[in-house]
């Protein structure tokens, strides 16, 4: 009896073969989608861990759902300008121009607090002459967030 055979049955045997060969195909096909998506996927934060809440400020009530989604943009945008770019993602950027005071205060915050840096620095630190975050720039300036 072959290593590989795991029952006396030849059929069952292929069966458990092909069956295992299909998850490990279906799961790298999953990561190499993932790669491919967002190209920072897969880079951990080295300031705390994403994820790391933080408390919200006074007035303000988010929903958790709403939080994570918040969280989401703060990370997309680091993945964004992460290191030297050759590669401007306005698109990421600007998903916090629409957000009320309390929803931008939570973003700040959370980025803050994860990233090691404010939005604003984070924006300002890209050498896109205002052309590409700007319009963010802009926002996080009217709610006094350009620190």
């Amino acid at each position: 009896m072959a290593i590989t055979d795991l029952t006396k049955s030849k059929q069952q045997n292929n069966l458990i073969k092909i069956v295992a060969i299909g998850a490990g195909l279906l799961i790298a096909n999953n990561i190499l989608k993932k790669i491919g998506a967002d190209p920072g996927a897969l880079i951990g934060n080295p300031f705390g861990g994403v994820g790391q809440s933080v408390p919200e400020r006074p007035g303000c009530v988010i929903s958790t759902f709403r939080k994570i989604q918040l969280e989401k943009i703060a990370d997309d945008i680091y993945t964004s300008v992460l290191g030297a770019n050759f590669k401007y993602y306005p698109e990421k950027s600007d998903k916090i121009i629409p957000l009320d005071d309390c929803e931008l205060f939570y973003t700040h915050d959370y980025y803050a607090a994860n990233h090691g840096e404010t939005l604003y620095q984070a924006l300002d630190g890209e050498m896109d002459f205002g052309v590409y975050y700007g319009a963010a720039k802009d926002r996080l300036t009217a709610a006094g967030l350009n620190i």
